[in-house]
């Protein structure tokens, strides 16, 4: 897992009030699914 990428994720995630209603394991797997999701568009 590209960890400047998560760390990006993380940062703009944190901007947003949701983000921490979240668990620590949910917020894992947002992160984990968006980083998926851009690795797809990206191919």
């Amino acid at each position: 897992m590209d960890m400047t990428k998560m760390k990006e994720v993380v940062e703009i995630l944190m901007e947003s009030d949701f983000y921490f209603d979240l668990s620590v394991k949910e917020r894992y797997c947002l992160v984990q699914r968006i980083l998926a999701i851009s690795s797809c568009a990206a191919n």
